[in-house]
């Protein structure tokens, strides 16, 4: 059977400002992304509860996680960071759980989406004061080398990968035919 090899290439990209007005940035849309510009204003009205979850809820979810790749993946991001002299970003366990919440829902679609980002924005918003946000989604790919090396290939997910952040997770989880699914996410704090 043909191999899956797809990536989105779409993705989000979200701020964090001061001010009380949400509004679109249309002065740095490209093509195959959007951006927008969100304040805590915007997430207020969200009552997302996504991190809200129990010690053993969250022990259950990350269970699904595929704990090697996610490290190999983020052991590869970091090692390319490096080479291209940024600094390296630091793990972070509540991306991780929400990604992993964005893959099941990927898997239960059985499509790749930013379907609900603004949510996991708002979660992590929550818990962590951040200022920017982005996603990478993708699947099909069986290794960290192949998938880090695929995204780095997309000028969208490249941007997402050497941009200004300081922390990221990727989130791994298989569908029940064995397909992986990513979430790759980064915030700047």
């Amino acid at each position: 059977m043909k191999k899956l090899l797809f990536i989105v290439l779409s993705l989000f990209i979200f701020s964090c400002k001061d001010d009380d007005s949400a509004s679109s940035d249309s002065s740095n849309k490209m093509k195959d992304a959007s951006s927008v510009i969100l304040t805590s204003t915007s997430c207020e009205s969200n009552n997302t509860t996504l991190l809200e979850l129990t010690k053993e809820e969250r022990e259950a979810l990350i269970a699904k996680n595929n704990a090697n790749l996610t490290a190999e993946v983020f052991a590869e991001v970091n090692a390319y960071r490096s080479l291209q002299n940024l600094r390296e970003l630091i793990n972070n366990d509540d991306l991780l759980v929400v990604g992993i919440q964005h893959n099941e829902l990927q898997i239960r679609e059985d499509s790749i989406s930013h379907k609900f980002a603004l949510s996991r924005f708002c979660s992590i918003i929550q818990n962590t004061p951040i200022k920017s946000f982005a996603e990478n989604t993708a699947f099909g790919f069986d290794s960290a080398q192949s998938v880090v090396e695929a995204l780095l290939n997309s000028p969208n997910h490249k941007r997402n990968i050497e941009g200004d952040f300081d922390a990221m997770a990727t989130s791994v989880v298989a569908n029940t035919d064995g397909v992986l699914f990513y979430t790759q996410i980064f915030i700047k704090l």
